[in-house]
């Protein structure tokens, strides 16, 4: 009676420790997945026509008025616009975010 108990009991603990480990892991990789402020949907952009000279590195020094590192706006440009390479014309109407 006493193994059947502690069998019971075993079987419990290790199915609440599984079901807390699995609920912490798919916590965490919601918050890694859906937290990228990067892409987040409260962001505000504006859309602004490329000038002679202008590159997208220099446009994203103009308007990244957060501490984000540039390089990450520059990367955050190139996905909202569509861009595979780094080059952009004068005259491109391309959306930038700016805060």
């Amino acid at each position: 009676m006493k193994a059947k108990y502690n069998l019971k009991r075993e079987k419990l603990i290790f199915t609440i420790i599984i079901t807390v480990l699995v609920l912490s892991s798919s916590l965490i990789i919601n918050k890694i997945l859906f937290s990228n402020k990067a892409y987040s949907s409260d962001r505000v952009y504006e859309m602004v026509y490329v000038k002679q000279n202008d590159t997208i590195w220099d446009i994203a020094i103009k308007y990244n008025k957060s501490d984000r590192d540039n390089r990450q706006v520059v990367d955050e440009i190139r996905h909202l616009n569509n861009l595979q390479y780094r080059y952009i014309q004068p005259g491109d109407l391309i959306k930038v975010p700016v805060n």
